[in-house]
């Protein structure tokens, strides 16, 4: 949407300033939190229905890792975009 962005920089319809189109990049970036763990958890019950691994072993060695990266590179990522000032163009 155009709305969080600067007033005359994209169009008529923008009505928002520097921070509430940063704060929209944010959130875009940390979106892509919802598909990357929906990924995941189809990994995981391809291993534990199709191939038949035993879930112990997936949760003890594998699955924080899988949260670690699902949740934690989107927010660095955010984070990141926001200190570098990449979402306000």
């Amino acid at each position: 949407s155009t709305f969080p962005a600067p007033k005359g920089i994209t169009d008529i319809y923008s009505y928002g300033n520097i921070t509430t189109c940063e704060i929209q990049g944010f959130f875009a970036q940390v979106s892509v939190a919802g598909p990357l763990y929906n990924c995941f958890l189809s990994l995981y019950f391809l291993h534990h229905v199709f191939y038949g691994k035993k879930g112990q072993k997936i949760r003890n060695k594998i699955e924080p890792y899988i949260h670690l990266f699902a949740i934690g590179y989107p927010l660095a990522t955010a984070i990141a975009g926001l200190m570098l000032g990449v979402f306000n163009f």
